[in-house]
């Protein structure tokens, strides 16, 4: 889209895209087969830069992958320390990046997309390929390849909090060396919540009989686009109420009769865990319908590779002290109070922590 606009006007310019953190030049394969005249892949590690290179070079030209190898050149070097020397004096009028771990704080993708993108990318605005049209609207003003345009440009965090044997049963013990040892349970994370990424068990939630019963609610949203290094720097609590309630079971058909999970009671549900996803928005297709990768676990084209790469951030709520059972709670009469913290050191990698999920009976108590 970039390089029609570009090429659209009287005196076209050359469209120029930068690939943060190219890692295996994936990103930047498709910009340069996508039609970016100059594609600058910028990888700070020398193993996945050269890695980056040797793909790039098989699929290049007769390699079938739709460019060439000239089009795309490799810096390897910390993006911080990458200039506008370093990209022949010109800035880019594209950004694209895959810094976002399991959430959107793990890379420290926000510290290094918005220090590249205000000395490299020229500035986005209304006229961005997000913008709509650009006809009358740069008058006076930037020409159409002079607009900025940043993908992933927002990324939202989501959250809900989930009914799911199957995970409770991931950190139960039953029996050992062939005896009966479930009394351990009472000791199991009592305290704390117990966190995982889904990918470190190999596990996929829409593939389990579960039910949400709180939420899902936003969390939080990283605009790429605009939001200042530090936004997030520091820690921070958030609090959200949500009511309690019953919604149609997930996934794979839960066991037993009737649609109900054994062991779920009529009046009580347990409260396993709080999942956390996040959906990013990459463009807008050839009709200008907004296109987004969403890392939900009921997202329609999810898949095995796709858990596999990002998953979902899964922890598991603590078991009560006393009873060594799951928190439970009556949908449509109480609620939860689910507080959540947002952690990250300047410039550096962070993430979202469930630190507290408390149960709220009518009245407004926990």
């Amino acid at each position: 889209q970039a390089r029609s606009r570009a090429r659209s006007q009287k005196e076209p310019e050359k469209v120029c895209a930068l690939d943060l953190g190219s890692g295996s030049g994936l990103l930047a394969m498709m910009a340069a087969r996508a039609g970016a005249d100059r594609v600058f892949a910028i990888e700070k590690s020398r193993v996945l830069s050269d890695a980056g290179v040797a793909i790039a070079a098989r699929n290049a030209g007769k390699g079938g992958g739709g460019f060439e190898l000239g089009q795309i050149s490799w810096l390897q070097a910390n993006s911080k320390e990458v200039t506008l020397d370093s990209l022949g004096g010109r800035r880019c009028q594209i950004l694209v990046s895959e810094t976002l771990g399991v959430t959107v704080l793990d890379e420290a993708g926000l510290a290094f997309m918005a220090d590249v993108r205000d000395r490299l990318v020229f500035p986005t605005g209304a006229g961005s390929l997000q913008g709509g049209s650009l006809a009358g609207g740069l008058q006076g003003g930037p020409t159409i390849s002079q607009v900025g345009e940043v993908v992933p440009r927002r990324v939202v965090t989501k959250a809900a909090v989930v009914h799911c044997r199957e995970l409770l049963e991931l950190s139960y013990v039953h029996r050992a060396a062939g005896f009966d040892v479930a009394g351990m349970n009472q000791f199991r994370h009592t305290k704390v919540p117990l966190r995982r990424m889904s990918k470190d068990w190999g596990f996929m939630l829409s593939e389990a009989a579960h039910s949400v019963v709180a939420g899902p609610f936003e969390v939080m949203t990283v605009d790429f686009a605009h939001d200042r290094a530090d936004k997030y720097d520091g820690s921070t609590n958030l609090t959200f109420d949500l009511p309690i309630e019953r919604q149609p079971h997930l996934g794979r058909a839960p066991a037993g009769s009737g649609g109900g999970e054994g062991g779920m009671g009529d009046e009580e549900v347990e409260l396993h865990a709080v999942v956390a996803w996040f959906e990013a928005e990459i463009g807008v297709d050839e009709f200008g319908v907004p296109q987004t990768l969403s890392t939900s676990p009921w997202a329609p084209d999810n898949s095995f590779a796709r858990q596999q790469h990002w998953g979902q951030l899964i922890e598991l709520l603590p078991l009560d002290l006393h009873t060594g059972r799951p928190l439970a709670g009556r949908p449509g009469l109480d609620a939860l109070r689910v507080t959540v913290n947002l952690h990250s050191q300047p410039g550096a990698a962070g993430s979202i922590y469930f630190p507290k999920v408390e149960l709220m009976k009518p009245g407004g108590g926990t």
